[in-house]
């Protein structure tokens, strides 16, 4: 179940303030399952972060790689 768990499941809950920690930015949050899980270099990593963000709708993925949790809302 583990590998499972790890891999082809996940859950991230709406509020960003309890999910992610404050002092990390966003996308660094993200990619870093990406290179554990994936075994992504970092700029493989942080180009497909980008990518999922966009894909689920977050606006301007670029930037919001580079934004703490308290820059976005609940939705986000």
């Amino acid at each position: 179940m583990s590998s499972i768990r790890e891999d082809r499941i996940s859950m991230i809950f709406q509020d960003p303030q309890t999910s992610l920690n404050p002092v990390y930015r966003t996308g660094t949050q993200i990619q870093e399952g990406l290179r554990k899980h994936r075994k992504l270099s970092a700029a493989q990593a942080k180009s497909r972060t980008i990518e999922l963000l966009g894909e689920v709708g977050i606006p301007s993925p670029e930037k919001r790689f580079y934004s703490y949790p308290h820059e976005l809302s609940g939705g986000m």
